[in-house]
């Protein structure tokens, strides 16, 4: 189990190791984003403050085109302690099984 521990510790080392969360957070999305049907979009304020965050895999999209009539929204609530929302979008597939087709996280949501 140790070995597992040490393999971890080296892991968060050697990934993404950035001297701020805002660089580590762009190196994560350009490496996402460089995988071919990848998608990233930053959305930020006039003060430049990212307030949307959404990501959507070459698949998420694929499942999108193949299945857009119905679209479920789910959203968390205070679950976290950065206090930002994570929406999460699905359809329903073929088979009647939800299918994650695209991931946003926002802050400062207002309804």
């Amino acid at each position: 189990m140790q070995d597992v521990h040490n393999l971890v510790a080296r892991l968060r080392r050697e990934s993404y190791a950035f001297p701020t969360i805002e660089e580590r957070i762009h190196a994560i999305l350009e490496d996402f984003a460089s995988q071919k049907g990848n998608l990233t979009r930053v959305y930020a304020n006039e003060e430049n403050v990212v307030e949307c965050i959404t990501i959507q895999s070459a698949h998420m999209r694929a499942m999108f085109e193949l299945f857009p009539e119905v679209v479920l929204i789910d959203a968390t609530h205070d679950t976290n302690a950065s206090n930002y929302k994570l929406f999460s979008f699905m359809i329903h597939d073929a088979m009647g099984k939800g299918q994650h087709v695209q991931v946003s996280t926002q802050t400062d949501v207002q309804f």
